[in-house]
């Protein structure tokens, strides 16, 4: 159809170009009407679970954590410091584990201009991850620093348990430079 532009005619030829199916139409009229309001942005429904995110920076962290901080003083040849964020995940009804719940979650990102490196930290305490813990394999008699190291299709991670602090290292860099960058951490 010339006004449209869609198509009047479709049809259907088996291997030996014998059509099967076929149907045509002389014109197509669209002309379609929404009420107003149909495609405006609809305002967001309040959830009972929310992250904020806020800028902060490695040199002044904030003391309010919960949980001693630690950062890498080396990252993998490359990389350089993209962004530190406050990752706040709080709950306004008691949901989960019969209470509200306010994690902080420390996030530090580097990048090459194309991969990205990521060191994530957490308290060892809080319940979501006393809850996700039990998803990883287990480590017997730990005897205080516990780490893992997983490997995936684009990178590796390397978990690291303190007796306060979760630390995550992960991005798509090799087995090496995530453990150089490990034996760097410090704490804050």
């Amino acid at each position: 159809d010339v006004a449209t532009r869609f198509p009047l005619a479709f049809e259907v030829r088996n291997d030996a170009g014998t059509r099967i199916f076929e149907t045509r139409f002389e014109t197509v009229e669209f002309d379609p009407v929404f009420p107003d309001g149909v495609f405006q942005k609809r305002k967001k429904e309040t959830s009972w679970i929310r992250a904020t995110e806020t800028d902060v920076s490695p040199d002044a962290l904030p003391a309010d954590l919960g949980f001693p901080a630690w950062v890498v003083t080396e990252v993998p040849p490359g990389f350089a410091f993209v962004a530190a964020k406050l990752i706040r995940v709080t709950t306004t009804q008691p949901i989960l584990f019969g209470k509200n719940i306010d994690i902080p979650i420390l996030h530090f990102t580097y990048s090459d201009g194309m991969a990205l490196f990521s060191v994530v930290l957490w308290s060892r305490s809080n319940e979501v991850w006393q809850m996700l813990r039990g998803c990883l394999p287990e480590v017997k008699n730990p005897g205080g620093l516990v780490a893992q190291k997983f490997s995936f299709a684009t990178g590796m991670a390397l978990l690291i348990e303190t007796d306060k602090t979760v630390v995550l290292l992960a991005g798509n860099v090799s087995g090496a430079d995530l453990e150089d960058s490990a034996r760097s951490l410090v704490q804050k």
